[in-house]
């Protein structure tokens, strides 16, 4: 298992801090930097009511700003898209959207 993560800040003031540092919104929103990874546990923080869907299914990020399908559970996460809210993070200077997980390598 590796464990590895996605940063996104904005594409202008604080891109030092994205990882990698040329994310953009349209390839999260595409589900490009998810392409081909299979998470058997993922972690997500970011401002309440961004929209993501996972795996087909839509998920709405609630009040605590986080989302998480622990490794207990047992999923395989095979894709990730953003949906909405990725605007309101690039217009906020203390806005982000982090995704942490563990990737399955085999």
């Amino acid at each position: 298992m590796i464990i590895k993560q996605f940063r996104y800040y904005d594409e202008a003031n604080y891109r030092q801090l994205n990882q990698p540092s040329n994310i953009t919104i349209e390839q999260l929103q595409s589900g490009e930097p998810f392409f081909g990874i299979i998470c058997d546990e993922i972690k997500i923080k970011t401002l309440p009511g961004v929209s993501i869907v996972v795996n087909g299914t839509n998920v709405l990020i609630g009040e605590t700003g986080v989302y998480e399908i622990p490794y207990r559970e047992k999923v395989q996460i095979t894709n990730l898209k953003v949906t909405s809210g990725l605007d309101l993070i690039s217009n906020n200077p203390k806005a982000y959207f982090i995704v942490t997980f563990i990737q399955n390598e085999g």
